[in-house]
């Protein structure tokens, strides 16, 4: 059967409005759980995880309950991918530069000792317990700095599927929320000052929502101290990321036994975090707009967890579930042991 030119040229005009329609109602599922899970993250007890975790669960949830169609995919990549790394780039105005000069030696090498130290010990945990090579660098990384945000930075750096970032994100999670409820039990039974309980809390604890439930018991002085110290192991990501980037790509160079020159990879989104946070840490964005920027970094962050959500894979998470939580809770337990140690040395 032939076509009227006209008729082609509709037919196609239709099947570009149909995949538009498509690629928008895919980023509208994203937008719409990415803004429950906020919502629900206001919530007592609930918050304690973190509006990105239970986008997490969001995603899965619907997809268990509300299976989509492929057509809606370009949508949903989208979201776990341009909107993640924008996300990232967003969030460097949570980082302020100048504050970095008033943090003491001993904290700074407090800070580089744990997550150093941490970073070691879960990676060898999981290869010894024969997790794979990227979850292991993911989960890792994701004890030892910030949790679901350094799994995400670090992801792309060392190319890791979907199935990888979610387990790395929804284990990180877990342990830390069983961490964190822990700690705000225990603080009452110790003589630790509001300060000194918030270095605890915020040189040990994973994600920040975390560290400012744990904080909270404390008083707002203690939930300033856990914040500035956190972000100083924030401070970490970027050295990190680019190192992991380097060593990953020369061990994958080895293994295809290509030439292994020392290169560095550098992602345009740790460029646009360094930016981001220079431009804050100089003072030019009015704090109106800074506040709507932290609103559309969380928010993207949050939609691109849906998607990861969206694209779970239940049989491999299940399979590597209980490997990778006896890997975190060790380097949980080694995290809140050296702090431990470090605040009893310095009285």
């Amino acid at each position: 059967m032939l076509y009227h030119p006209t008729q082609i040229k509709n037919k196609t005009a239709h099947w570009k409005q149909q995949q538009i329609l498509h690629f928008f109602l895919g980023l509208m599922i994203t937008l719409l759980l990415a803004g429950i899970a906020q919502a629900l993250a206001l919530l007592p007890y609930i918050k304690v995880m973190g509006a990105m975790v239970i986008a997490i669960f969001l995603g899965i949830a619907w997809k268990a309950l509300v299976p989509l169609p492929l057509v809606l995919n370009p949508g949903i990549s989208f979201s776990s991918k341009q909107l993640l790394r924008l996300g990232i780039v967003l969030l460097g105005i949570r980082f302020d530069y100048s504050k970095l000069v008033h943090v003491k030696l001993e904290l700074w090498l407090l800070v580089m000792f744990n997550v150093l130290a941490t970073i070691l010990i879960v990676y060898f945990i999981s290869r010894w317990l024969k997790i794979e090579n990227k979850l292991s660098i993911l989960i890792a990384c994701g004890t030892a700095i910030c949790g679901a945000a350094a799994i995400l930075a670090i992801a792309s750096q060392i190319r890791a599927k979907q199935n990888e970032i979610l387990t790395g994100t929804v284990t990180v999670a877990v342990v830390g929320t069983l961490f964190t409820l822990l700690y705000t039990l225990v603080y009452p039974y110790t003589s630790w000052s509001p300060a000194i309980y918030g270095i605890f809390a915020g040189a040990t604890l994973h994600e920040m929502a975390n560290v400012l439930a744990a904080a909270a018991p404390a008083g707002e002085h203690s939930e300033d101290i856990a914040v500035f110290v956190k972000l100083t192991r924030v401070a970490m990501l970027v050295p990190i990321s680019l190192i992991v980037g380097v060593l990953f790509g020369r061990m994958e160079r080895k293994q295809q036994k290509k030439p292994s020159p020392i290169t560095l990879d550098v992602p345009w989104y740790v460029f646009g975090f360094i930016g981001v946070s220079l431009l804050h840490s100089i003072g030019i964005i009015p704090t109106e707009i800074e506040s709507m920027i932290v609103f559309l970094s969380y928010l993207f962050l949050a939609m691109s967890m849906v998607a990861l959500g969206l694209g779970i894979d239940l049989v491999t998470l299940v399979r590597n579930g209980l490997r990778t939580v006896i890997a975190v809770l060790i380097g949980s337990v080694f995290l809140a042991i050296m702090t431990f140690l470090f605040i009893c040395y310095l009285g």
